[in-house]
């Protein structure tokens, strides 16, 4: 699975939280991320194999015009900001609202309240923190400490925890959607020419570049496929097989 997460805020503190996660050290001298940057995580999520691809951009007002195109197609967000300087929150609206509007609108959003600097007093207490993450309606809330790395790693965890879910839901939006759809049982024309698509239980599709007398091969017990004409005007769904189950495909008009 392949995850792209976008980091959000004014606080410089974002580029400090992913040197801390990648590397283990602590780096208070590393500088405001210019425009955006690019990361590249693998990790084990509850033994599934999950590469993070990270995006931190710019907090400065003048970068905020490149957000809307880095943003599209993230699968999660965190929005960070220094737990002592209130100000690093006061945008979050204006971070959420770009955010927001793009291809999906839902995607889970985490809080993150960033400790850079032990001898700075405190400003935005964790109760604050977690009411403000209820009132903005976001996935959840955690702070970190970047000196220590106490909870460093759980705030990407936890993220693709909830990527995790979001797709195996939409998965089954799809797949709840198709069946309602559904008019009668068919069978593919031989002469029709089609794309597949490998749908995995976490919701990841992967297009198969096969023919048509490859497709019986790919018609695996355990795996659902999707299978659209180049006309789009029909979909079939290969749901495989459960144990005395005939393998059947179900067929759904697309409205033109």
């Amino acid at each position: 699975m392949s995850f792209k997460i976008v980091l959000l805020g004014d606080s410089a503190s974002k580029t400090t939280l992913v040197n801390r996660y990648l590397t283990k050290v602590f780096d208070e001298s590393i500088k405001m991320t210019i425009g955006a940057d690019f990361y590249v995580k693998d990790l084990e999520i509850d033994g599934k194999e999950v590469e993070l691809r990270i995006w931190d951009f710019g907090g400065e007002q003048r970068f905020k015009v490149l957000l809307p195109s880095f943003a599209k197609g993230a699968d999660g967000a965190l929005f960070i900001y220094d737990i002592a300087n209130y100000t690093s929150i006061n945008n979050i609206d204006d971070w959420l609202s770009i955010i927001r509007r793009e291809d999906r609108t839902e995607i889970p959003i985490l809080l993150v309240g960033i400790m850079s600097n032990e001898k700075k007093k405190r400003r935005v207490s964790a109760k604050w923190g977690k009411k403000i993450a209820k009132s903005k309606n976001l996935n959840g809330f955690i702070e970190c400490n970047l000196k220590t790395g106490e909870n460093v790693d759980e705030v990407f965890k936890d993220l693709s925890r909830l990527v995790i879910v979001d797709r195996i839901k939409e998965l089954e939006e799809e797949l709840r959607y198709w069946r309602s759809q559904s008019k009668k049982k068919t069978k593919m024309k031989e002469y029709e020419e089609f794309i597949v698509y490998d749908l995995e239980n976490t919701g990841d599709r992967t297009e198969l570049n096969i023919t048509p007398e490859e497709l019986q091969n790919h018609l695996n017990p355990k795996k659902v496929l999707i299978i659209i004409t180049n006309d789009l005007k029909r979909i079939y769904i290969w749901k495989g097989s459960k144990s005395s189950v005939r393998k059947r495909f179900i067929a759904a008009r697309i409205a033109q």
